[in-house]
C-alpha cells in the first residue's frame, strides 16, 4: 500500500485546477476547461504532487514546465486607434498626415505585419498618398500617410481610405481600417457677381422704404463665415436716394427720386465676405428713373402783350 502513488495539483492552486487536470492514477497532465493563450502567458509552471498511501503519507512535488506554442489567432491592430484627421485645404503637398502602425500580439511570422494595402473610396480623385510600408522587426509595420496633391474644399471636403494590414503567416489574418480625412475650408474664393451687372427701373416719387424689383446678389464658393456676404453701396448715389440690405442685397428707396433732377444713376455695389483675410467684389447697378406726370404745363413768359 505504501507504494501506491496518487497524483494531484496542490490544494492551494485553484487557478491551475481550472486550466489543467492531473490523472490521480497515471499522473497524466491534461488541459482543463480554460483555453490557453500564449499572449497572456507563454510558459506555465505546473506543480504536480506525488503522494504515497503509507501512514503517515509521504509526498514530493515536481514542476512541469509547459510552453505554449503560438497560433495565428490575433489579427493586426492599427495605431493610432482613431484614424480621423482634419486638414486645411491650403496644406502643402507632401505634408505628412500621420504615421500609421499595425501590430500583432502573435509571435514569429504570425506577428510580422508585412504590408499595407491602401484603396481610395473617393469618387473624384485620390489626393492622399497611401502609406509606403516600412517593415520593422516583428511585430510592427508602419507607413506614412501623406498628401500628394492640392486639396480643394469646394471640390471635395471629405476623403475615405481603406487601409489593410496582413501578417506573414501561412494563413494570414487581415485587418482593415477606414481613414477619414476632413478638409477644412479656407477663404480662398472671392464673391462673384454676374458679369453683366444689374439693371433696374424705378418710378419717380416712389415712396421712401419701397423695395426695388431687384436684389443685388453675389455667390461665394466658400462655406460658413467665409461665404456669408455683406452688401454696401460704394458710390454712384450722390443724393442718397437708395439704400441696400446688408444681408440680402435688396435695394430700397431712401429718398423719392425726381426724374427731372436725375433720370439715371449707376451705383457701385460691393459684396464682402466674413472670412480672414476678407475678400470682396463689386458690380454696377444701372438705375433708370421713369417719368410720372407730376409737372404742370409752364408758359415761357409770365405775361404776353400784343398791339393790334
Amino acid at each position: 500500500a505504501n507504494r501506491r502513488i496518487v497524483y494531484s495539483l496542490p490544494a492551494e492552486s485553484k487557478p491551475l485546477s481550472d486550466r489543467f487536470r492531473v490523472d490521480p492514477q497515471t499522473g497524466l497532465v491534461t488541459l482543463g476547461h480554460s483555453r490557453l493563450d500564449r499572449e497572456v502567458s507563454e510558459v506555465h509552471r505546473i506543480p504536480v504532487v506525488a503522494r504515497d498511501s503509507g501512514q503517515p503519507p509521504r509526498s514530493s512535488t515536481h514542476a512541469v514546465l509547459l510552453t505554449v506554442m503560438d497560433v495565428n489567432d490575433n489579427p493586426p491592430v492599427f495605431e493610432p486607434s482613431s484614424l480621423d484627421f482634419s486638414l486645411s485645404e491650403d496644406t502643402p503637398v507632401n505634408y505628412r498626415i500621420a504615421q500609421l502602425r499595425a501590430t500583432s500580439r502573435d509571435a514569429g511570422l504570425n506577428g510580422a505585419v508585412s504590408q499595407f494595402l491602401c484603396t481610395s473610396m473617393n469618387i473624384l480623385d485620390d489626393a492622399l498618398q497611401c502609406p509606403h510600408v516600412n517593415v520593422h522587426p516583428p511585430p510592427t509595420a508602419s507607413g506614412t500617410l501623406s498628401l500628394k496633391s492640392h486639396l480643394d474644399y469646394e471640390r471635395q471636403s471629405l476623403y475615405y481610405l481603406t487601409v489593410t494590414a496582413f501578417d506573414l503567416s501561412a494563413t494570414p489574418l487581415v485587418s482593415t481600417a477606414v481613414v477619414t480625412v476632413r478638409v477644412l475650408d479656407e477663404n480662398d474664393n472671392s464673391p462673384v457677381f454676374p458679369a453683366e451687372g444689374f439693371n433696374v427701373t424705378v418710378k419717380e416719387n416712389t415712396k421712401a422704404g419701397s423695395p426695388l424689383s431687384l436684389a443685388v446678389v453675389a455667390t461665394d464658393a466658400d462655406s460658413g463665415e467665409n461665404s456669408r456676404l455683406a452688401y454696401r453701396i460704394e458710390s454712384g448715389d450722390p443724393d442718397g436716394l437708395f439704400n441696400i440690405s446688408e444681408a440680402t442685397g435688396q435695394l430700397f428707396v431712401r429718398v423719392p427720386p425726381d426724374r427731372e433732377t436725375r433720370d439715371r444713376l449707376t451705383l457701385t455695389v460691393s459684396a464682402r465676405d466674413h472670412g480672414r483675410p476678407q475678400r470682396s467684389a463689386s458690380t454696377a447697378v444701372r438705375v433708370l428713373v421713369l417719368d410720372e406726370n407730376d409737372c404742370r404745363p409752364q408758359f415761357d413768359r409770365r405775361e404776353y402783350t400784343f398791339v393790334l
